[in-house]
């Protein structure tokens, strides 16, 4: 009868030991599959159970920029393209409105100069200071800003000006020849 006793507690033991066991190696090839970058979102197949949430700005950020870069560059979550994305959407301290056509300008801006930051290992450089704060694009550090139409010679088109007419309400930047410290 003891004997029975024990051996039920020792089966009931390994048992438990083995579900838990199961159930970690579970969780721990999710987690793999996420940390490398293999969790497959919004194509058709089973997404990681630790797929990032998005942000409601995803999506119409998404259909925005499509236009810039193309689908594939967005979605290919190795790309700068994705990531300047992901960064606008999600983790932007200046939570641009993708729907408001008054901050369009300023969402392509940022989008471009972001990956510009993600293509040249930005979070590597010496000299970033301001890039991908809440700042306004045109304060950080070697970034220049101008609205077109209040450019003298606007329209000079001989010696190259970027031109627009003065009703455009069109801006430019130019990132300054800079040491960056790459």
């Amino acid at each position: 009868q003891k004997v029975k006793k024990k051996l039920k507690k020792f089966f009931r033991a390994c048992w438990l030991t083995a579900l838990v066991l199961a159930a970690t190696i579970i969780m721990v090839k999710a987690c793999r599959n996420e940390w490398l970058g293999n969790a497959n979102y919004g194509n058709g197949r089973v997404q990681s159970l630790f797929a990032p949430r998005r942000s409601k700005r995803y999506k119409p950020m998404l259909e925005k920029l499509i236009a810039i870069s193309g689908a594939e560059a967005l979605q290919d979550e190795a790309s700068p393209q994705h990531r300047a994305l992901i960064f606008l959407a999600d983790q932007d301290p200046l939570v641009l409105n993708p729907e408001d056509p008054l901050v369009y300008t300023q969402l392509v801006q940022r989008y471009v100069l972001s990956v510009l930051y993600f293509a040249t290992s930005g979070p590597m450089w010496e000299h970033r200071t301001y890039w991908l704060t809440g700042q306004h694009e045109c304060g950080w550090i070697y970034v220049l800003c101008a609205d077109i139409k209040n450019l003298d010679n606007a329209t000079d088109s001989e010696n190259g000006n970027i031109g627009a007419d003065d009703d455009d309400d069109s801006s430019y930047f130019e990132v300054l020849d800079a040491d960056l410290g790459l």
